[in-house]
Parts: structure tokens; C-alpha cells; sequence
């Protein structure tokens, strides 16, 4: 502002007092002076370019003319010289303000100095900028640029380059400003197609290739886009890493699948595969099992034929007759029943089951052979068909002294007869006899059928029976009598401790002789007899025990002596309660057979002491004694009670 200022002034007086002077320079030897110019320099960059005042090209380009004048003055005086110089004035432009852009100059400038200006970085000029020169007298020579804003370039979208572009969706990249056309750097480049998804370009959209799901949207910044193409996985019933790797359909299922761009993103599907020929089920899949009668098995694989295995006709089983159990088996001869298909292992039943040999035969079965049962005469033949035998068994009668329907079916001794009959293959189709049965050892007679009666001690009665052992009734042993032990009377019986006789057996009631009679209780004892029980009385301990060998009892019972704090020679001649003790000892009759009562008496009144036996003492005269006596009070004393 200041070199502005100056230059200003300068400018005013060149113009207004031409030819006049603009600076003086007087030199005087008594006081010199001088004066300078001041020449200053100001440098302002405007991209590369540099430009100087007019005040600095004022100071180099001004055309100095300098007049000198001599004076005479006394000799006294010193002679002194003046110095003219006059400057030429130069015309000065005024630098403009260009809005959004540099001038190229700052301030004034002085004529014949050249400027370049040029627009701010995204900002373009309406017309051509050239070159500018300061031409008197004081114009420049071209007008200075209008600087306006740029247009967004393609594919971004904002007000203008200097206010911010952004690429568009689908595009990535950034709008730099510049000061050379196209006064942008724009490096905004369209977006590729991401993997699996195919395009030119993202702004102008991708598809997912076949076999993926998803979708591709531009959008601003980052990639350009957001969203995935994702592989799809196998559908059901296939198997794989995912549809655009390839997709097989299961074990058991028919089918291909083929990726696509439409949804599901997939074509094709895998269906279950029919169960094969002889085989029944939902699918394969789902397992097929052989039909009845056939055996197998069915697995699912992968591909064509999606099975593997079959189903094979079962052979008809022993002892069955046919082709296969499918079409149907016949049990052979003398097998009654039928052959069942199933599903299962062996693949069918097998009801054909040897028939038993007829009644009236034996053997392991009729296919194997059956003979008429002993006591029976004729044959057993086998057949293919219902009733699959046919026999002529007929029986055998019973022999003598025996009865029953016939030999085959069994004969029985008639009552009172013993033996057997045992029927047999070979004439005459029977064994053995039935003879009379003896009486038996407990009774006595010629035999069952003649009568028999029952030995000494014995009581019943025989009756002739059929079968062993060919007689109702018995003789049973007859228990010994009253007071008496044993087996019975037939083994002898034996009176019981403490009772007296003897026992003999007979034959017919009461089947015995004699009696055992019971002991009375012995002295000191109560009681009925011996045998009942007989108890010591009160006083006396001991027992009463019967015995079988005279004399048929053993007693024990003994008096009880007296007991402590009593004196006597036993309870049962009484005892008294000792000297100091009050009270009394009852007999008893159980342990220990005496109830003792005497208890010892406690200090009398004007005494202390706990009893008479451990000792009283006087309360008045210590020295006089409680002396324990046996007649109430059961004590006597001196002391002043």
C-alpha cells in the first residue's frame, strides 16, 4: 500500500506540473547533502509467473536529465553548485480483481509490463487468455478472463467441479480440480462386474451367472456397488458342493441338475426312483423290500440304474413239492399244512408239518413210518391228500380177571387182583396175568379176596380194590393212650415222666392194655400231679421234675435262707428285720423267692446322722450313743430328745 501510495504520487505530479521538477539534489561543502531514491521490489507468484511494481520500473526506466548551475559568491563564501534532474513520467495500468481466477499482477503496474492471467483450478474463462501488456497511457491491451465454474464431467454427478463431483453409482474414482484443461483430473472409471456375476460394467448392470442368487447395486463410494452374487446350494435330494459347482442327484433318485439365472437359479430336479420288479415300497429312496417268496435286497446308488441288487424267486422248502414259492408250494405226502410267501428271512413260512401217527399207532410221524400201537393189529399208509394217512389199527380185548376196553387202550386187574397187562406188537398182542393180591403186612388173612384183619394195634378195615394196592381202607397203627409216648401201639408205648404203669397192644378195640397213672406233688410243692406241674411252695427254691424210672419224680424245692438286714434261719421259719431295721421278709415263689421289707431307720429327733445303723450322734451330748435295736423304735438312746 505503501510503494502503491508512492507511485500514486508520482504519477499525480508528472502529470499535473509537467517539465517541472521531481526531485532536487543540492551539494553544499559546508553540509552536504543527499538524497537517494528508494527503489523497491515486490514479487507475487501466480502459478510460475512474476511481475514487478511500477515503483521498481519506475526507479530503473526513468530518464534522468541533470542541469548544473555555477554561482560566484564572495571569497568568503564558499562556491556552491545546484544539481537539476527532472523524471519523465510513465503511464501506469491499474491490476484488476478477477473473481475466481489471478490477474497476474497486484496493484499498478507500469506501461509495457506484460501479465498472463489465468482461472483458479476448476474454473475455465468464457474466451481466450492471452498475453497482456500495460500500454499508455495506462490500459491494458486485452481484457482480463471471467473465470466460471466447470460442469460436472460424465459419469459424476454435483453443482460443479470447484464445489465437489462425486462419481456415480458404479463408478469409482474422484474429480480433482485442475488448472489445465479440462480443468478437472478425474480418475472416476466404471465399476467391473464383482465374481459370478457377469456385465459389461456395474452402471450398467450385472447379472448373477447361472447357479448364483443375489443382486448387484450401484451405488456411490466404496466398490461402486453393494450385494454378492452366492452360489445356491444343491436342492433337496442332491448332493454337492453348491449348483454352479454341480449338484448329483442321491442314491435312488432319477434326475439332473442344471444351473439358471432365473429362480431358483437352478433347472431340473431328482425324483425318487420306482421300486424294481419284485420289490414293493413307496420308492427306492425309501427302501424297497422283496416281494413275498423272493429274496434280496434293494440299495440305492448313485446313477443309472439307481439300484443295485434284485429280487429272486425262493425255491419251494422240504419237504414241499413246486416251483418256487411264489407261484405256490404242496406239502408232501403225509405232511398236512401249506408253505406262506413273506418278506422276511427265509422268505416264507414253512406250515407243512408231519402228521402224528394215527390213534392206535406209534412212530416218529407218518412220512417217517408209523406201526399199529401195541394191542393193536393192522397197517398206517401215508397220502398226498386230506386226511393225508390211512390206517386199519383195531384193538385187542382184555384177557381174564382183568377188564377195560381192549388191550391197546389198557387192561386193569379187576379189585382185588394183582398184576399187569402190558400191550405188545406181536401176537397175542399183550403180557402178563392178574392173580389174587395177599393181605397186607399189617394185617393177616389167605388174600384181598378172601378178607383180611388187622394185627395187634392195628385198627380198619380192608376192602379188594383195583389197582395197587388192590384194596380200600388200611390198617393204620393205633396212637399210644393217654400219659403215654411212642410211634404208636404196634412199636410200643411208654408212660411219660412222672407217671406210673405200662402199655400192650391188641387186636380189636381199644386196640391196647394197661394204663399210665400221674404222681401227686411231692412235699413243699403245689400242684395238681407230677405230669401237669408241680411248683416249690413260697420260701423254697428248687423244681419238681418227673421222671420215667422210679421213683418217677426228682424234687429240688429247699427253704431260702434269710436274706441281708435279717436274721433267722430261713424264710420259711420266718425272719426277723436286724437290730436298726424296721420292716418285715414275705415268702414268695418267684426268684428270689422273699420279699425283703426292712429298711433301716433314720435318725431320731435331736440327732444328726443319715441312719441308726451308720451311726446317730446327740445334738446335746455328742458323747451318749443311738444304740440299733430289734424292738420298735428299733433303736435306744440316752440323748435328751
Amino acid at each position: 500500500m505503501r510503494a502503491a501510495a508512492i507511485l500514486v504520487a508520482v504519477f499525480y505530479a508528472a502529470t499535473i506540473l509537467p517539465g517541472s521538477a521531481l526531485s532536487l539534489a543540492e551539494t553544499d561543502a559546508q553540509a552536504p547533502q543527499e538524497r537517494h531514491e528508494r527503489s523497491e521490489t515486490t514479487t507475487r507468484h501466480f502459478t510460475t509467473r512474476r511481475y514487478t511494481t511500477a515503483r521498481e520500473v519506475t526507479a530503473r526506466e526513468t530518464t534522468a536529465r541533470e542541469t548544473t548551475h555555477a554561482e560566484t559568491r564572495p571569497a568568503s563564501t564558499p562556491a556552491r553548485t545546484t544539481t537539476y534532474r527532472r523524471t519523465v513520467p510513465t503511464p501506469i495500468c491499474t491490476c484488476p480483481v478477477v473473481e475466481n481466477g489471478d490477474a497476474g499482477c497486484e496493484g499498478l503496474v507500469i506501461a509495457g509490463t506484460v501479465v498472463l492471467p489465468a482461472c483458479d483450478a476448476g474454473y475455465k474463462p468464457l474466451h481466450r487468455i492471452n498475453r497482456i501488456t500495460c500500454e499508455p497511457p495506462g490500459v491494458f491491451s486485452d481484457p482480463f478472463p471471467v473465470c466460471v465454474p466447470v460442469d460436472c464431467p460424465p459419469n459424476t454427478f454435483g453443482s460443479s467441479v470447484p464445489t465437489n463431483c462425486t462419481c456415480n453409482p458404479g463408478f469409482t474414482g474422484v474429480i480433482v480440480p485442475s488448472d489445465a484443461t479440462p480443468y478437472y483430473i478425474s480418475t472416476c472409471t466404471p465399476s467391473l462386474c464383482p465374481p459370478n456375476s457377469e456385465g459389461l460394467a456395474v452402471a450398467l448392470g450385472c447379472e448373477c451367472l447361472p447357479g448364483y442368487a443375489g443382486t448387484i447395486v450401484p451405488v456411490v463410494g466404496g466398490t461402486g456397488y453393494i450385494g454378492t452374487c452366492d452360489p445356491v446350494a444343491c436342492p433337496p435330494n442332491s448332493e454337492g458342493t453348491d449348483v454352479p459347482s454341480g449338484c448329483v442327484c442321491n442314491a435312488g433318485y432319477v434326475g439332473t441338475i442344471e444351473s439358471s439365472t432365473a429362480a431358483p437359479y437352478y433347472s431340473g430336479s431328482c425324483v425318487p426312483a420306482p421300486c424294481p420288479a419284485n420289490s414293493s415300497g413307496v420308492n427306492v429312496p425309501n427302501g424297497c423290500t422283496c416281494n413275498a417268496g423272493f429274496s434280496g435286497t434293494i440299495t440305492a446308488v448313485v446313477g443309472v440304474p439307481y439300484v443295485l441288487g434284485a429280487c429272486a424267486a425262493v425255491g419251494c422248502p422240504p419237504p414241499s413239492t413246486g416251483l418256487d414259492v411264489a407261484t405256490g408250494c404242496s406239502c408232501g405226502a403225509g405232511y398236512s399244512g401249506s408253505v406262506i410267501a413273506t418278506t422276511t428271512e427265509p422268505f416264507y413260512i414253512n406250515l407243512c408239518v408231519a402228521l402224528g401217527c394215527p390213534v392206535n399207532s406209534v412212530g416218529i410221524n407218518v412220512p417217517l413210518g408209523c406201526n399199529c400201537s401195541a394191542g393193536y393189529n393192522g397197517t398206517v399208509v401215508a397220502l398226498s391228500v386230506p386226511p393225508y394217512v390211512e390206517t386199519s389199527c383195531s384193538p385187542v380185548a382184555c384177557p381174564a380177571n382183568s377188564s377195560g376196553d381192549n388191550v391197546g387202550s389198557g387192561c386193569t386187574c379187576n379189585a382185588g387182583y394183582e398184576g399187569t397187562i402190558v400191550a405188545i406188537s406181536v401176537p397175542p398182542f399183550f403180557v402178563g396175568v392178574c392173580l389174587p393180591a395177599p393181605c397186607p403186612l399189617t394185617a393177616f388173612g389167605e388174600s384181598i379176596l378172601d378178607g383180611c384183619t388187622c394185627a395187634a394195634g392195628f385198627e380198619g378195615t380192608l376192602t379188594p380194590a383195583v389197582g395197587f394196592p388192590f384194596y380200600d381202607g388200611g390198617c393204620e397203627p393205633v396212637d399210644c393212650p393217654a400219659n403215654s409216648t411212642g410211634l404208636g401201639l404196634p412199636y410200643g408205648c411208654d408212660c411219660l415222666p412222672g407217671t406210673v404203669g405200662a402199655i400192650g397192644a391188641t387186636v380189636g378195640f381199644p386196640f391196647f392194655i394197661g394204663t399210665c397213672l400221674p404222681l401227686p406233688c411231692p412235699v413243699n410243692t403245689t400242684g395238681i400231679n407230677v405230669l401237669d406241674g408241680c411248683t416249690c411252695n413260697a420260701g423254697f427254691n428248687g423244681t419238681v421234675t418227673g421222671l420215667t424210672v422210679a421213683p418217677y419224680v426228682a424234687n429240688t424245692c429247699a427253704p431260702v435262707p434269710c436274706p441281708v438286714n435279717s436274721t433267722g434261719v430261713n424264710v420259711v421259719s420266718g425272719c426277723a428285720c436286724a437290730a436298726g431295721f424296721a420292716g418285715a421278709v414275705v415268702a414268695a415263689t418267684i426268684p428270689p423267692f422273699a420279699i425283703n421289707l426292712c429298711v433301716a431307720v433314720g435318725c431320731p429327733s435331736g440327732t444328726v446322722g443319715i441312719n441308726v445303723i451308720t451311726g446317730c450322734t446327740c445334738l446335746i451330748n455328742a458323747s451318749l450313743a443311738i444304740v440299733p435295736s430289734i424292738i420298735p423304735p428299733y433303736y435306744t438312746t440316752a440323748c435328751i430328745l
